[in-house]
């Protein structure tokens, strides 16, 4: 019996000496897969050197109602689609529009390719969709904070002054997108 029970004690210990599996943190990229991102929060800052001054704005009350509804789904191999929503500006708005986008500097911010729709339209008029940040389509974007359930994106649009071609103007944006 003291045979049978040794081997059973030491089974016992080893077993219970086992380190349990670690967990798995999720990247950036894996997180931002997780669902539908919305626009839920967003200011600009505009500072001109023509008029010399900065004004802020609440970027969120100036986006139309047909656009409050659109949302962005970031998919695999770094392909995403932008959602139109069930409100629509215009009939021949498409439903979607696909983009690329690429974490960048460790995950501290995302470029954007494609995606002027979303971050190139004018804040004031929603409507220009082909205006896009330093005259092509591409948005550079610093990732100010980040967690599953939302995230902050910083980026600017620069311009130059057709009467004073020395000066350049700019608007820094800053946008929250929620998780739903």
């Amino acid at each position: 019996m003291k045979y049978f029970v040794l081997p059973l004690f030491a089974l016992l210990i080893f077993a219970s000496c086992t380190k349990p599996a670690p967990t798995q943190v999720l990247s950036v990229e894996d997180m931002l897969r997780t669902g539908k991102w919305k626009v839920s929060e967003g200011s600009d800052t505009f500072k001109t050197f023509s008029f010399g001054f900065a004004q802020d704005t609440v970027v969120i009350d100036s986006i139309p109602d047909c656009h409050q509804d659109d949302y962005i789904v970031f998919g695999p191999n770094l392909n995403g689609f932008i959602y139109s929503g069930t409100k629509k500006c215009d009939v021949s708005e498409p439903d979607q529009i696909g983009f690329t986008w690429q974490p960048v500097n460790n995950d501290s911010g995302i470029n954007f390719f494609g995606a002027a729709s979303l971050f190139g339209r004018s804040i004031y008029d929603r409507r220009f969709v082909n205006y896009s940040p330093s005259g092509s389509n591409i948005v550079n974007t610093r990732l100010l904070s980040f967690s599953q359930s939302n995230f902050v994106l910083q980026y600017y649009v620069t311009f130059t002054d057709p009467f004073k071609p020395k000066k350049t103007d700019s608007i820094r944006y800053t946008l929250t997108f929620t998780n739903f």
